[in-house]
């Protein structure tokens, strides 16, 4: 019996990473803040295509100044030269 023919991947990733916002009125409202991100999302790589596509959440935690939490939201894709 023969496989039926994979089109698409969809891995899964997550991360952890530190941001820094200067804004004059930043997310936090405050004009600079120190955060810690962690993006979690899905991609959807295709076999016959050079384009990606994702998916992703991400919860930051202001550590400076002050402790406040955010969520950053999105979605985009890419195309491979």
């Amino acid at each position: 019996m023969l496989e039926p023919a994979k089109r698409f991947k969809v891995p899964l990733y997550a991360g952890v990473g530190a941001g820094v916002t200067t804004a004059e009125k930043g997310v936090f409202g405050s004009p600079a803040a120190v955060t810690v991100r962690v993006p979690v999302g899905a991609s959807v790589l295709f076999d016959r295509a050079p384009v990606e596509m994702f998916a992703q959440a991400v919860p930051t935690i202001r550590v400076l100044p002050g402790t406040a939490f955010g969520l950053d939201l999105g979605v985009g894709g890419w195309y491979y030269f």
